[in-house]
């Protein structure tokens, strides 16, 4: 519920290795950790802060006081998806069925075509399946998007 006050509405929970500090720190120190995705990168000072008021309020209630206002648990306020599977470019013919401009957490119903690499084709294989962080452009070998589905804690 910390997050949700800080404006967080979406969890994704993933045990898959990755290249980042928390994950490091969990396998490495056995720390609990996570990693919040802010949005785009943007060169310093280019962020439009406005979108980050609540995160900034409850960092200072935080700090500042003895008993921040963190709500009781309240399953409705966040969507947690669970990763799936990820999706590997192996060839250059490897495209997406789905524009470039889709959004994160867009959901696609079972069967559907979601991409084709070389003679591979990737399906949606549970009711529904949405994607994240959907890029074609990275390298043979590399993570071209995560297939991820709603789940309840």
């Amino acid at each position: 519920m910390f997050l949700a006050g800080c404006g967080v509405r979406t969890i994704l929970l993933s045990h898959e290795p990755t290249t980042t500090f928390s994950y490091f720190s969990s396998q490495t120190h056995g720390a609990h950790a996570f990693t919040v995705e802010l949005g785009k990168a943007r060169p310093f000072g280019q962020n439009d802060m406005s979108r980050f008021t609540e995160a900034s309020s409850m960092l200072e209630q935080l700090v500042c006081e003895a008993e921040p206002g963190i709500e009781s648990w309240q399953p409705e306020q966040l969507l947690i998806y669970q990763v799936n599977r990820t999706l590997i470019k192996h060839s250059d013919e490897f495209y997406f069925t789905f524009s470039d401009a889709v959004a994160n957490f867009t959901e696609f119903p079972r069967g559907h075509l979601l991409a084709v690499d070389g003679s591979l084709e990737h399906r949606v294989e549970l009711d529904f399946e949405a994607i994240v962080f959907p890029n074609a452009r990275v390298a043979k070998g590399e993570r071209t998007c995560l297939l991820v589905s709603l789940t309840q804690v």
